[in-house]
């Protein structure tokens, strides 16, 4: 996965692109999640890294949704509700294997504790 991922960001970014420590988040109901870091080196040689989120629909899932929708409806919701920052999509799946989202990652819990 670390290949295709990397691969899929050094196709839309410029400079040096490596995909590094790669997570399986816990969550996320009926998809996959993980957490990488992605380090950037510009032509200047200046390295600049930021944590970003993959969140991938598996061959077999009991919710189907449309990466795209998704996608759309996080940058549409943006700044009226607190949703991660989107950066990419690859709705068929035909770059990374599986259709995807790729957004920026966000500390925190998946849904709030319960009132007690």
């Amino acid at each position: 996965m670390r290949e295709r991922l990397q691969a899929f960001l050094a196709r839309r970014l410029a400079g040096r692109v490596e995909v590094q420590d790669v997570r399986s988040l816990a969550g996320g109901s009926s998809k996959e999640q993980f957490s990488f870091l992605l380090r950037e080196t510009d032509a200047n040689g200046t390295t600049s890294e930021r944590t970003l989120a993959l969140r991938m629909r598996p061959a077999a899932s009991i919710v189907e949704t449309h990466p795209m929708r998704e996608f759309q409806a996080l940058r549409a919701v943006a700044g009226t509700l607190p949703v991660p920052r989107t950066h990419w999509v690859d709705s068929s799946g035909d770059e990374l294997g599986q259709p995807a989202i790729i957004y920026e990652f966000c500390d925190g819990v998946t849904r709030p504790p319960a009132k007690g």
